[in-house]
């Protein structure tokens, strides 16, 4: 395929086909292929709505493949392209959809390629909204999780980040906060998190009281990487063939409703029903 053929294939979206041939002759002719990436990620970072519908396809594809071929000259590229808000009706969340909290987080931990100092300042981004902060924050986890980044340090920046946050009344990253502190066992700030538990200052749509309460001691760990929230690496194609748009369509089995009534509750700490093998809060609840 040509570079042209493999940009216009990857700009158009078809339901149920994954475009498997553009996505190995784009790794194929990578190193003229990823001009064009750059090229789409500035110009939606300079005018972040002025991008086609083909050039939102083509930019997400393109960010799956920084990723995939581990492209660490662009995770600046990237961090400036996610420092913006990310509500709802967002050019941003235009852009990724449901990968701002399945997928974001690896792709930034990926092309950090052990570096901090970028995603620390992030932290403190004061366009960036939660759901891309939130991937960054486990970005960080993961890189301590790695052994990337010592204790101390990590324990050193949550004691910046519980007043910056409290400050902002931004009580949706403070309570992440305290979820990672729970999921990877740091009990430094157990008191201050319960504190402001107490203050109605945690979110409870992402952390809940029993949470809180059970702070420790652990039996197991929830890590980045054990959880599989994170990935070390991944294939595009493999990705997307889980995604429900890219699966050919089906005629949907009918659930009775007594059946449906009989399925129990799923907790936010229970594996996740979607078979992601991820958290419930880490997964479709987000």
């Amino acid at each position: 395929m040509s570079i042209d053929e493999i940009i216009s294939r990857l700009s158009t979206y078809i339901e149920g086909e994954i475009p498997s041939d553009a996505i190995t002759a784009a790794k194929e002719n990578w190193a003229k292929f990823l001009p064009h990436i750059s090229q789409v990620m500035n110009k939606f970072i300079n005018d972040e709505n002025c991008l086609t519908e083909d050039e939102y396809n083509f930019l997400l594809f393109g960010v799956f493949l920084l990723a995939e071929q581990k492209e660490h000259s662009h995770f600046e590229l990237l961090l400036k392209l996610c420092d913006r808000d990310d509500s709802y009706d967002s050019s941003l969340n235009t852009l990724f959809g449901d990968v701002l909290t399945e997928l974001v987080a690896s792709f930034l931990y990926i092309l950090a390629d052990r570096r901090q100092a970028e995603l620390i300042t992030f932290m403190l981004s004061e366009q960036a909204g939660f759901y891309v902060k939130s991937a960054v924050l486990s970005a960080i986890f993961a890189q301590y999780d790695a052994n990337e980044m010592q204790k101390q340090s990590l324990v050193d920046l949550i004691k910046i980040w519980i007043p910056h946050f409290e400050q902002e009344d931004n009580h949706t990253m403070l309570a992440a906060i305290a979820g990672l502190c729970i999921d990877h066992q740091i009990a430094e700030y157990k008191t201050e998190f319960q504190a402001l538990f107490a203050q109605n200052k945690l979110d409870l749509d992402y952390i809940d009281e029993s949470e809180i309460n059970n702070w420790g001691p652990w039996t197991e760990t929830s890590a980045s990487f054990a959880s599989g929230f994170i990935h070390h690496s991944f294939d595009t194609a493999e990705e997307l063939s889980t995604w429900a748009g890219y699966q050919k369509e089906e005629t949907p089995k009918l659930i009775k409703p007594e059946e449906y009534a009989g399925q129990p509750k799923v907790g936010r700490n229970d594996p996740c029903s979607c078979g992601s093998g991820k958290k419930y809060k880490k997964c479709c609840m987000a």
